[in-house]
């Protein structure tokens, strides 16, 4: 049966905030359409009950369907009730304190806290928040996203290895930018056998994927979506012209180091 008062979340149209806004205290809470009419906001709802869409506004109704979600309790605390950690980080970054969400679990709320001390620079202190972020999820990829590189930045060169097995079925999704910085961290530690050592496995992660596109019978999982054979190999070519040039800086700072021996 149609409900003549449903209850409807509002949210931007646009995701993905990042700044202030007057309808900052109202984004993501759970009110009815006469509560929401009440405060003053223009609610139009379809025959089925549904909020129509008003395209001349910057934010939106829709009805409330997450299963996650207590809605009676969001609409009696006036919680904000999203969960997924990328949006509530959004709203985290723009000053929304945490306590604001009513239904966060604590691998969503360390990930809020480690991020915004990365975002400013306190990489140290942000660290026991990712790692805790990592430990209580580890399916979610985008806690692995700042906590590789993070740890990279303070000298963890052990984060390279972990990082590569870990994104071994996404690789192409990863390189060549992520090899670019594991390269330099370990031509700066001096570390230059690892260059090539990393490269190899970057290589036979390629080497396997492609031969795994289009196999019925292989199944890989992935942490991302699914790629093609085409872009695959175009990431790979992509990756072998960067190697290209990594490589001749490995060589390059060996012969130098050959000849300052050979002088000795």
């Amino acid at each position: 049966m149609r409900d003549a008062d449903p209850p409807l979340q509002m949210s931007l149209r646009i995701p993905g905030y990042r700044g202030q806004h007057v309808l900052l205290p109202y984004l993501e809470t759970v009110r009815r359409a006469s509560a929401w009419r009440a405060l003053g906001f223009e609610v139009t709802l379809t025959s089925f009950g549904w909020p129509e869409l008003d395209r001349s506004k910057d934010h939106q109704f829709r009805l409330t369907n997450d299963l996650k979600i207590d809605v009676d309790e969001a609409m009696r605390t006036g919680s904000k009730v999203l969960t997924h950690p990328l949006r509530v980080y959004d709203y985290f970054w723009a000053g929304c304190p945490l306590s604001e969400f009513g239904f966060l679990p604590r691998d969503v709320i360390d990930y809020c806290e480690g991020r915004l001390l990365q975002d400013h620079g306190y990489d140290a202190d942000a660290l026991p928040f990712l790692e805790s972020a990592v430990r209580l999820n580890p399916a979610e990829v985008r806690y692995r996203e700042p906590y590789y590189p993070l740890r990279l930045r303070l000298g963890d060169l052990s984060a390279i290895a972990e990082e590569c097995a870990y994104f071994c079925n996404d690789i192409a999704h990863v390189v060549p930018d992520r090899f670019d910085q594991w390269a330099k961290a370990l031509i700066k530690a001096n570390q230059l056998p690892d260059v090539r050592a990393v490269a190899d496995q970057v290589r036979s992660h390629f080497e396997r994927l492609c031969l795994t596109v289009g196999v019925a019978d292989i199944v890989v999982e992935h942490r991302y979506s699914e790629q093609s054979a085409a872009y695959l190999r175009a990431k790979r070519a992509q990756f072998e012209r960067v190697y290209e040039k990594v490589l001749a800086r490995v060589e390059m700072i060996e012969a130098k180091a050959a000849a300052k021996s050979a002088r000795r």
